[in-house]
């Protein structure tokens, strides 16, 4: 699903329907996706909080067969794909590390720490 996820700003199988919030279908999978995002002055990712525990509750409903953060770099209008990790998985590595919410600008967000996002699918090492 990874490699599906890298084209998702220009899959037409893929909507934006809320900032940074995706939904798409992929051989009859419903795929929810929030973004993280990294923007050029910042090393971290930010991921809305409320995005990503919408993302969870819909999963646990069967609103979407299966949900992703996709971590993306933003400058200005264009994003660029870096890398995906299942919104479980994540859950579990930002409790594990006792991550806490921060106020913002569009609601609390979570700040990931450069070395929990899975590295970039381009990267030499």
């Amino acid at each position: 699903m990874k490699n599906v996820l890298a084209g998702i700003f220009s899959d037409p199988r893929f909507t934006e329907f809320r900032r940074n919030c995706f939904r798409g279908e992929v051989n009859g999978q419903k795929i929810g996706a929030v973004l993280a995002t990294q923007n050029p002055t910042y090393t971290n990712f930010a991921l809305n909080d409320g995005e990503f525990t919408r993302l969870l509750e819909a999963e646990d409903a069967g609103r979407v067969d299966e949900a992703w953060v996709v971590f993306a770099r933003v400058n200005g209008g264009k994003r660029a794909f870096r890398s995906a990790m299942r919104a479980r998985e994540l859950r579990e590595q930002i409790q594990n590390y006792g991550l806490e919410t921060r106020p913002g600008r569009f609601g609390p967000f979570i700040v990931l720490p450069a070395g929990l996002a899975p590295p970039d699918d381009d990267a030499p090492f």
